[in-house]
């Protein structure tokens, strides 16, 4: 664990992100990368963010069956045999699920371990200047020595903060 006080309810990173979508992930890694500096990483879903469990890949993997069918339709000496059929759903729900790893984010977390950011789970909440609390399994208090991130993602929520 990169924290300076392990297992107390305050810990000091030099970065910390709130938000662990790609936006996120690419934060707290170049805020480390080839250095000694320490990242935490909040995240209350899944860390890899909206695009890769709910949205963007998912989506993909359903479109792209219908669309190989039915360029399949049309093409000379195979459309007489693929007229009559469709996808198979389960099939295409499965492989779906294959490429959201079933909304299974520890190779995600996994990686960021591996290159020395610490995933925290829960909701932050930026409580004073470079002072963060997370509600998580774990209620903490956070402390950054040189910046917070805010990468939440396409919904914005502006905080209640004078200036």
């Amino acid at each position: 664990m990169s924290s300076d006080t392990v297992g107390s309810d305050h810990d000091t990173f030099d970065v910390i992100v709130i938000g662990g979508g790609p936006a996120g992930e690419n934060a707290a890694h170049y805020a480390i990368a080839g250095s000694d500096r320490t990242a935490a990483l909040i995240e209350h879903e899944l860390v890899g963010g909206e695009c890769s469990y709910w949205a963007c890949m998912p989506s993909k993997a359903l479109l792209r069956p219908a669309q190989i069918l039915g360029a399949a339709r049309h093409m000379p000496g195979v459309e007489e045999k693929i007229t009559a059929y469709g996808v198979h759903v389960a099939d295409v729900l499965a492989r779906r699920d294959a490429f959201t790893h079933r909304r299974d984010d520890s190779s995600q977390v996994l990686w960021a371990d591996a290159i020395g950011i610490d995933v925290l789970r829960g909701h932050a909440r930026i409580t004073g200047r470079c002072a963060v609390s997370v509600d998580g399994d774990r209620p903490r208090t956070l402390r950054a020595r040189h910046a917070v991130v805010l990468a939440t993602g396409t919904v914005a929520t502006v905080p209640d903060a004078p200036g």
